[in-house]
């Protein structure tokens, strides 16, 4: 027998996707059990005349060097895999500490720190988490990960999470890790999946359930990047700012009474109106995610009742690599609602401005609710007069917008000169405040 072979057969009590080697070294300075530890190194002496014959206390710290030396076989890390544990109400059975890796690892590369798993029995997916974290935080994650599961795939008719067929745990179903420590939550990549040609991706889940994004705001975030994960199922590669707009406006849907995200993000949104739609600032700021405000819009206007138009949007960027999920968009408005994405964009512009105490009761129904803070400011002011004019700079980007208050000037007529390139007819005006008083004619030069 090689020392290969007795260190698997020895230590396969270990609970863990990898066997001894380096691993051997990590739980003897994390503090778990050397009893059991040195235990298992001397009956390595006893295989083959390459081993240390015997070992004491003093001496584990070189057997567990020439350990880390020795290869595993594959077969057996995944029998060890099989072996994870679920909680268990047995007062005497007691899990030692496991030290969490290094912040920046990948839990996937890591499965012996997360040796506990709670499955959910409804939903394919499966909690990993450390002996450090307490049971009933893991069954509140659990609970809350039904409820989002079912927002996403049922109620909004979302893909769910592909199988990744062991590519991350021991099976196929998605996996969520707790992580303490991380003060965040995220989606991330595992791998590309491998049965289709188009961009969908394997993924799994961290979420830190002692962080910020824990508590009494679990529900809305673990709605949030669960649906990230759903959106990877059908397009990995689309924009940041169509992820972060879709799963704002999924986790308003899981708390419609909770308005926090629109305090926290519509302010970067509302703040840049002649930004374009769908701009992407990088995570700059947190624009992306208030833009989230279209969606709803788009609900108010055109999908009362019917939420789940944001999932026929993502099913239509399912296979298609190169397709842009505003073409997508046009395409699900002009079948289902008789409109286009420009028309939808003036109707954005009119309803943004109906927030806070611009609430005029016929637009958002929560607009009324919301700080000043998520106000779009005025870009100029002209009084009503003929020589009435103002420079507006930055200008509009394509889908954006201005907003111009004309002073005393009931039936004003308005002339927008556009210096950057475009034919006349490119800009529209509308009167939004006094939307019984229609300007008396708009002209657009370019």
């Amino acid at each position: 027998m090689t020392r290969s072979e007795c260190a698997q057969r020895a230590c396969r009590t270990v609970n863990a996707h990898e066997l001894a080697r380096v691993r051997v070294a990590d739980m003897v300075s994390s503090g778990m059990g050397q009893a059991w530890m040195i235990a298992c190194v001397m009956m390595l002496g006893a295989c083959g005349d390459d081993a240390p014959a015997t070992v004491d206390n003093g001496d584990v710290g070189g057997a567990v060097d020439s350990l880390a030396t020795d290869s595993v076989d594959p077969d057996d890390a995944a029998e060890a895999s099989d072996a994870t544990t679920t909680p268990t109400d047995d007062a005497d059975s007691v899990m030692p500490h496991v030290d969490l890796p290094p912040l920046s690892a990948s839990p996937c590369d890591h499965m012996m720190r997360w040796p506990l798993q709670l499955p959910s029995t409804t939903y394919p997916f499966v909690v990993h988490y450390n002996p450090v974290t307490d049971v009933s935080v893991v069954e509140t994650v659990r609970d809350s990960l039904d409820a989002a599961w079912a927002l996403s795939t049922e109620q909004l008719g979302f893909r769910p999470p592909l199988d990744d067929m062991g590519t991350c745990g021991p099976d196929g179903r998605f996996d969520v890790f707790l992580w303490p420590g991380q003060e965040s939550a995220w989606v991330e990549w595992v791998a590309e999946f491998p049965a289709t040609d188009g961009d969908d991706a394997l993924t799994m889940m961290v979420i830190d359930p002692d962080s910020d994004y824990g508590g009494d705001l679990l529900d809305v975030t673990l709605a949030h990047e669960l649906n990230h994960a759903c959106q990877a199922s059908d397009d990995w590669f689309e924009s940041a700012a169509v992820y972060e707009m879709t799963a704002t406006y999924v986790e308003a849907l899981a708390a419609p009474a909770d308005l926090r995200w629109a305090e926290l993000t519509l302010p970067d949104f509302q703040a840049e109106p002649w930004r374009t739609l769908g701009h992407d600032d990088g995570y700059e700021t947190w624009s992306m995610y208030g833009a989230s405000l279209y969606f709803h819009v788009l609900q108010a206007v055109h999908f009362p009742d019917d939420p789940a138009f944001a999932g026929r949007l993502w099913s239509r960027l399912r296979g298609a690599s190169e397709a842009s999920w505003l073409v997508a968009l046009d395409a699900l408005l002009a079948e289902e609602a008789g409109t286009d994405v420009a028309a939808t964009v003036v109707e954005l512009s009119k309803w943004r401005w109906y927030i806070g105490d611009r609430d005029d009761g016929r637009h958002l129904s929560f607009g009324g609710a919301l700080s000043a803070q998520t106000q779009v400011p005025l870009a100029a002011t002209v009084a009503g007069s003929a020589s009435g004019a103002a420079s507006i700079d930055p200008g509009v980007a394509i889908l954006g917008s201005h907003y111009v208050a004309l002073t005393g000037a009931p039936g004003a007529s308005v002339v927008v000169s556009a210096s950057a390139p475009g034919a006349p007819g490119t800009v529209a005006v509308a009167a939004i405040e006094a939307p019984d008083e229609p300007l008396a004619s708009t002209t657009v030069t370019s």
